[in-house]
């Protein structure tokens, strides 16, 4: 059990996530923890929040290809997905699609058959919330809530659908009214079900998990820049990266174009608007480099990666900086520039909100980074490396957990494999491989 307590005389923090642990999702079989509490918060209070909790704002996973790094992003969008399941056509949530995307660890006969766990700490309203619940394939078992003021006490435990309410914290009245109507179900969990009729604790956490965003390396779109609002924030924070765009627009595509019997399968008419892709606006200069108009670029084909990563990445960027909400992004380093990696760490670091950024990377130069004062960019508390064994199992652990002497380099001991979490390459077995053919 995590208990946070207080490192300086300042004002609480209002809302933050403390720590997330799961076991037996994917490949993790054993319980796994990501934990933003600091070690010591006397080594960097920028590097945590300002606001009294020793919560760190920034985490980074380093770690072997395959060795689990995307995979503990996933655990974390399973839970955010079980609380707060997508909505069909924008209205009624899909609680079952947590079904459809479990994942137990399936390299061991007991672990495939065994219920998985989840649970994360967290902060709203300077009160220490403990969520969580263990389920299988088939339904949840388990699920409870504590809240820490002076000491932790229980606010409810599920049971599969036996409830045992604690306090006054949950409206015991829609709980007998969800009970009367047969309402709780084996695979929605019970703070969902309360939260949709407006139990107002039930209802702030789970609001809270759905400002929790997870990027996947895999789903880049930037349809973000449809909206002109959003916009107009996202074109100044790419162009402070230094890239010459003027402009981004959606690409539109004309609805005369499409077949008649297309439009009737989708259901579309002249009044919808429908884009395939991303405008970037260029300047145009003549032979004497005078400006003479402009032309435009396909984002997704003539763009760099890196851009059109960082187009996609901005909008969650910029919000979480805004709303002091926690943040994912997988595969940070794709395409990005160590400057540019560096700056966004600095960016929340630097935020007035309680705002949470974590990132699985291979960018080894932002181990020895150094910020304007000289002082390292990362903490060796905010440094995490994943390892895979023999036997599919992923295991998460801090660097502070090594034995290894860190006084020097940390990019120089990760390089050389002191701290794991770097892939054994056989390169006698390659050299002899390219060499066959000769």
């Amino acid at each position: 059990m995590l208990i946070v307590t207080f490192v300086c005389n300042q004002t609480v923090i209002k809302i933050m996530l403390v720590q997330f642990s799961f076991d037996n999702y994917k490949c993790f079989k054993e319980e796994t923890t990501l934990n933003f509490v600091a070690s010591s918060f006397s080594e960097k209070c920028s590097h945590a929040t300002k606001k009294g909790y020793s919560v760190l704002k920034v985490l980074t996973v380093y770690g072997a290809n395959a060795s689990g790094k995307t995979k503990l992003f996933d655990a974390v969008n399973f839970m955010r997905s079980v609380v707060c399941p997508p909505k069909r056509d924008g209205k009624i949530p899909v609680f079952d699609y947590w079904q459809t995307i479990y994942d137990s660890f399936r390299l061991n006969n007991y672990s495939s058959q065994n219920e998985s766990s989840f649970e994360m700490v967290f902060i709203i309203d300077n009160i220490q919330y403990r969520y969580g619940f263990t389920l299988n394939k088939e339904s949840i078992i388990n699920e409870w809530l504590y809240q820490k003021k002076s000491r932790e006490k229980s606010v409810f435990i599920r049971d599969n659908l036996n409830v045992t309410l604690t306090g006054d914290h949950i409206n015991s009245k829609i709980l007998d009214m969800v009970r009367s109507a047969n309402m709780l179900s084996p695979i929605v969990p019970l703070i969902s079900i309360l939260s949709t009729f407006n139990d107002v604790l039930c209802k702030k956490i789970v609001d809270w998990f759905d400002s929790i965003t997870v990027i996947s390396a895999n789903d880049l779109k930037p349809f973000d820049l449809f909206d002109a609002e959003k916009k107009e924030k996202i074109l100044p924070f790419i162009k402070a990266f230094d890239i010459n765009i003027e402009d981004l627009a959606p690409h539109e595509i004309d609805i005369d174009t499409i077949p008649d019997k297309i439009k009737n399968i989708v259901n579309i008419d002249a009044s919808h608007h429908i884009y395939d892709g991303v405008f970037a606006k260029h300047k145009i200069y003549d032979e004497h480099y005078n400006r003479v108009g402009y032309t435009n670029f396909v984002l997704e084909k003539d763009e760099s990666f890196g851009t059109f990563r960082l187009v996609c990445m901005a909008r969650h960027i910029i919000e979480s900086l805004k709303n002091g909400s926690t943040l994912f992004i997988d595969e940070f380093d794709g395409g990005i520039h160590s400057f540019v990696a560096r700056a966004i760490l600095e960016m929340f670091y630097n935020a007035s909100s309680s705002a949470q950024l974590v990132i699985n990377t291979h960018n080894t130069s932002l181990l020895s980074s150094k910020d304007e004062s000289g002082k390292s960019l990362l903490r060796k508390d905010q440094i995490y490396m994943t390892n895979k064994n023999r036997y599919g199992e992923s295991t998460l652990m801090p660097i502070t957990e090594y034995k290894n002497n860190l006084r020097s380099s940390i990019e120089r001991n990760y390089l050389d494999g002191n701290l794991t979490g770097v892939p054994s390459v056989d390169a006698d077995y390659l050299i002899s491989f390219v060499q066959e053919d000769k």
